[in-house]
């Protein structure tokens, strides 16, 4: 019961010092290797979303450009009628006709280069309408001059301004104008009225700006929409189906931080302080912590890897540590038992060789001392013993019979003492 406790304390102390040294360790290796991945997690995330507002600013800037370039050119076709009495005129006049004249047509073809003269840009511009209320439903296109709402394949666009309340001077919206069976385009029409019943259409390329959107959303699977004043949908980076999934007015209403969309989290960032348009902006949660999540996922592999390494020369220096603890146990119990102790190690490498070193060399010490101290003990006795044996010699014995003999016989009335 006793080796049993004995045992057991060696194995609490084993353990112990197994921990203390995995503790050691690991702080060591594991806690700087944290320490430095959370600095670099939390500076490059601080960039990258630095970094990522700085292309939302930049973006909006090319944005408002955009859309300033393209309402300046709608506003000048608006300030041209408003302000030119003459074209107004001459326009109207030419729309109230069933037939135009050889003049007229001359008139049409004087007057259509200034109609045409902000729509020099093709890659923007799909074609212009000018409306003017007339018994005949004429109105002017820039693609056929003269046509008629009756026999033109492009007549939604008037139904769309009837029903443009009185106080709206404004309006935007999404279409396709089918040109022919095969032939169709999807534009962005500007509806802008002026003196009251007229109405000039500006239909822009949405090929435009979704080339905009390509150069803004320059963010790995970066969303961007553009909406119109009352937050429909008017172009987008994603299909149709998916847009049509988001509540673009709930959106603008109540901003939110994030959005969910086909499985996938957006930061949101919206912007409503264009007078003619609004536009979201949609960034990957993923695309913003790609970096930072490699950075977190390398930060922790290296922080196992370390605690297994850690593990391992723990567990390896502890073993060493308990073969060298075993080992001086060994000479205590051998020199306990006057048995052989072992040969002193020729080369001290660490701290247990030198204590095995001293601990030998003293019980050698000692070994020696007392065979010195049991010699000279030896001897003693001997000599004790020796001279004993000499008190008992016959000779010795009889001189000092005759010197007491002698003594008495010098005390008076002794005479007779033998």
């Amino acid at each position: 019961m006793h080796t049993s406790g004995i045992q057991k304390g060696e194995d609490e102390m084993l353990k112990r010092s197994l921990r203390n040294s995995f503790l050691r360790i690991a702080s060591l290796i594991c806690l700087p290797i944290l320490c430095v991945g959370a600095l670099v997690f939390y500076f490059s995330f601080n960039t990258l979303v630095k970094e990522t507002q700085n292309r939302i600013n930049a973006s909006c800037h090319l944005m408002e450009q955009s859309l300033t370039n393209v309402f300046r050119e709608v506003n000048k076709q608006k300030a041209m009628f408003e302000g030119n009495s003459i074209l107004y005129l001459t326009t109207l006049q030419l729309l109230n006709n069933e037939k135009l004249t050889y003049e007229q047509v001359q008139t049409l073809r004087t007057i259509t280069p200034i109609f045409n003269s902000t729509l020099g840009y093709d890659n923007i511009y799909h074609s212009l309408y000018v409306y003017m209320p007339n018994r005949y439903e004429n109105f002017y296109s820039s693609n056929n001059r003269r046509e008629n709402l009756r026999t033109t394949r492009d007549s939604a666009w008037y139904q769309t301004f009837l029903n443009m309340p009185e106080d709206v001077n404004i309006h935007i919206e999404r279409r396709t104008i089918q040109e022919s069976a095969l032939l169709s385009y999807d534009v962005i029409s500007i509806y802008q009225r002026f003196h009251k019943n007229n109405v000039i259409i500006v239909n822009i390329r949405s090929s435009y700006f979704e080339n905009i959107l390509t150069d803004v959303a320059e963010l790995e699977n970066m969303q961007f929409f553009l909406l119109d004043l009352e937050n429909n949908p008017l172009v987008s980076s994603l299909n149709t189906e998916s847009c049509n999934t988001i509540d673009f007015p709930a959106m603008m209403k109540q901003p939110s931080d994030t959005i969910r969309i086909n499985q996938q989290n957006y930061f949101v960032e919206a912007v409503d302080g264009n007078p003619y348009m609004n536009y979201v902006f949609l960034i990957p949660r993923r695309s913003l912590y790609a970096l930072s999540g490699k950075i977190l996922a390398t930060t922790f592999a290296a922080g196992g890897l370390g605690l297994l390494v850690s593990i391992s020369i723990a567990w390896y220096t502890n073993d060493q540590r308990r073969k060298q603890v075993f080992s001086i146990l060994s000479v205590f119990e051998a020199a306990e038992k006057q048995m052989q102790l072992p040969e002193m190690v020729p080369v001290i490498t660490d701290e247990y060789s030198l204590i095995l070193n001293n601990i030998i060399k003293t019980f050698l010490h000692n070994n020696e001392l007392n065979m010195k101290l049991t010699k000279l003990q030896y001897q003693k006795a001997s000599a004790e013993l020796t001279a004993l044996q000499c008190q008992l010699n016959p000779h010795f014995l009889f001189n000092t019979l005759q010197t007491i003999n002698f003594e008495l016989m010098k005390l008076p009335g002794s005479f007779n003492a033998v």
